[in-house]
């Protein structure tokens, strides 16, 4: 009968300490659980912020470049503009071909 006694102490001591163990077991995957979520959550975090700011900069970065094309506009506008203006002044002044240079031109020249 002690054998038996000593044997059923035994097992609910053994059972005692397995649901002891399991509990234990059981918070610690729970607490493993819940880092790897807030770190998860803490890149997406980072990552959101991250990417935000890229955003940020090609705003930015497309204002800074609708500007610049406009800057190009400008002055392509005004090199077509010179560019007529140059030829128009090559129709109407007249080059000596001997490359001599003429006394009206002269007096043009030394005037400027």
């Amino acid at each position: 009968m002690v054998n038996r006694i000593v044997i059923g102490v035994v097992v609910v001591a053994a059972l005692g300490a397995a649901f002891v163990l399991d509990r234990s077991m059981v918070a610690k995957r729970a607490r493993e659980l819940a880092i790897s979520q807030c770190e998860q959550e803490y890149d997406i975090s980072a990552t959101r912020a991250e990417l935000d700011a890229l955003r940020a900069q090609i705003a930015v970065e497309n204002a800074a470049k609708h500007h610049l094309q406009e800057k190009i506009q400008v002055a392509r506008g005004e090199a077509m503009r010179l560019a007529v203006e140059l030829e128009a002044y090559e129709r109407e002044t007249e080059i000596n071909p001997d490359g001599v240079v003429g006394a009206d031109l002269l007096r043009r020249l030394q005037s400027n």
